[in-house]
């Protein structure tokens, strides 16, 4: 009954992870009975005093964009081009590449742990005979069928990460730059 207690709730909070902001109100019957809910007015006024409170924030979403190369201006009056280059790049556009692509990586890395959380703890509550509600099923279901995508998807900015690598160390960019 504990396990299934503590799976509910771990369930909860990750069901939760996909809200901008949420908290999840917890407490105890008189028969011991653990319940959960997002709203304060469904629980007892008699248990209030004794409820756990659990918040979950949504990370932000990170949205990644190549840095735009460096444009050599002519005629007075016009930018300078700076005088570092790294190949064709300067060194800020290296190090906003590299910037990039990690928080491209840590993003999907962090969605597909999660992902692979909820997984878990939805199946081992169908072996206790946890019966969920039809948006967890979807929720699984949806997982289950991104996930693959997921990691194919981590697998190839891994790749480039690589490749980014390899190219700053050709045109000689500082390896705490590239690390």
């Amino acid at each position: 009954m504990k396990r299934m207690t503590i799976g509910m709730v771990a369930a909860v909070l990750l069901l939760s992870a996909s809200m901008a902001f949420a908290e999840i109100y917890e407490w105890k019957d008189r028969d011991g009975v653990v319940h959960l809910t997002d709203r304060i007015q469904n629980v007892p006024e008699e248990y209030r005093d004794r409820m756990k409170v659990h918040s979950s924030a949504q990370k932000e979403r990170v949205e990644t964009q190549e840095p735009a190369p460096a444009q050599p201006s002519d005629g007075p009056g016009a930018e300078q081009v700076p005088s570092d280059l790294y190949g064709d790049q300067p060194l800020e556009w290296w190090a906003n590449a590299f910037s990039s692509k990690k928080a491209e990586i840590a993003a999907i890395e962090t969605s597909i742990k999660s992902k692979g959380q909820f997984i878990s703890v939805f199946e081992s509550g169908r072996r206790f005979g946890q019966v969920f509600e039809q948006k967890d099923v979807d929720t699984y279901e949806r997982y289950k069928r991104e996930l693959p995508g997921d990691e194919e998807k981590l697998s190839g900015l891994k790749e480039d990460l690589s490749d980014l690598r390899r190219k700053a160390t050709r045109a000689g960019v500082p390896r705490e730059v590239r690390e």
